[in-house]
């Protein structure tokens, strides 16, 4: 049994992030949606980013 890495999840993070937001664009109805669902990710990669100590 293989154990994936702290670097190896956060590529499987990072690309779910990419396919699912690219998934979700189309669907938002208006512009400001499309906008939401596209920095809504954005913020949350920044404040999961590790702080230095």
């Amino acid at each position: 049994m293989s154990v994936l890495s702290t670097e190896d999840w956060w590529l499987i993070a990072f690309g779910a992030t990419v396919v699912y937001t690219a998934a979700m664009y189309w669907c938002m109805p208006t512009s400001k949606a499309r906008l939401r669902m596209f920095a809504a990710p954005l913020a949350g990669w920044l404040f999961l980013l590790p702080t230095p100590r």
